[in-house]
């Protein structure tokens, strides 16, 4: 914590949604306290998200929905909120997001217990299981009710939503950055003149940046199996339709007007795989640069920022 002449610099940091939350605003020195209690209220939003969604917890709200297959059942509007949009995306990305990975992800061990020990494989109804993936996991009635068919998990687009909550409790604020382990928002000059300057991971080695961007007043969201891999082939970003990680993507980075949108796309883009993705790019609310298997890089007109080398 420090001050820059008449301004101060507040930070803080913790361990919410599986990953480090960071919050960064700078204020005059007057409205310190109200920054403070701001940040407090944009944490306290994560720990809602999580007590309340994780999939990881018990007796919360996702845990009984997921607890009654195949019956319709009643949800709070924001979680309705969430479905609706994990619905939307699956429906443009043609079943690459999609929120119905919950099982396959316990299977490979990434489950409560953080275990990440894959159970013994089994390939008997293995496509059974593919055709049934090209379905949404859920339906949605007119009356703002649920009818799960597989069991659901909110981590494809849950760190962008709480993005989004954050950004609107800091709204009074002039300047600020927020890092939710990766996926970032971020406005105003916190030096003269000068935007938050963000570097862009590089997909091999994420101690090292491939380029640079300068963030004001825009979402930022980033996939790479790096994040969270294990046991050698096993990571986060579950190709649906194959039931294995995806594999025809090395890193896909997003910028969009909502975190929620830049965190799901993100996922889709890189589960569709290099080439798709860039086909159907020009269908989606987001901004991207995608990096290939073998290294090619790819961008959209508008995506903003600058690289190393290319």
């Amino acid at each position: 914590m420090g001050a820059v002449r008449s301004r101060i610099v507040l930070d803080e940091k913790e361990e919410i949604l599986g990953s480090v939350i960071r919050i960064t605003v700078v204020v005059p020195f007057t409205l310190r306290q109200k920054a403070q209690k701001a940040m407090e209220a944009a944490f306290e939003e994560c720990r809602r998200l999580d007590r309340e969604y994780s999939r990881f917890k018990i007796d919360n709200q996702l845990s009984k929905l997921n607890a009654q297959l195949d019956d319709w059942q009643e949800v709070t509007d924001e979680l309705f909120f969430l479905l609706e949009q994990g619905q939307h995306i699956f429906q443009k990305t043609g079943g690459a997001f999609n929120l119905g990975v919950k099982s396959l992800l316990e299977q490979w061990g990434y489950d409560s217990k953080y275990s990440f020990q894959p159970s013994p494989e089994h390939h008997s109804g293995q496509q059974e299981a593919a055709d049934f993936f090209k379905n949404p996991p859920y339906e949605l009635s007119a009356s703002r009710k649920v009818k799960l068919f597989y069991p659901v998990e909110l981590g494809g687009l849950g760190k962008g939503y709480a993005l989004d909550l954050m950004k609107k409790v800091l709204e009074d604020f002039d300047v600020f950055c927020i890092d939710a382990g990766g996926d970032l928002y971020a406005r105003g000059t916190p030096q003269k003149n000068k935007p938050w300057e963000i570097f862009f991971e590089h997909p091999l080695d994420l101690q090292q940046a491939i380029g640079k961007v300068d963030v004001s007043g825009f979402f930022l969201a980033a996939s790479n199996p790096l994040k969270r891999k294990w046991a050698e082939k096993y990571h986060h970003l579950v190709d649906p339709k194959s039931q294995k990680p995806a594999d025809q993507m090395l890193a896909v980075y997003t910028q969009a007007d909502s975190g929620l949108l830049a965190d799901a796309y993100s996922t889709a883009l890189f589960v569709l795989g290099y080439d798709d993705a860039k086909k159907n790019l020009p269908f989606f609310p987001v901004q991207a640069m995608l990096v290939s298997p073998s290294g090619e890089i790819y961008r959209t007109s508008k995506f903003q920022g600058e690289l190393f080398t290319h």
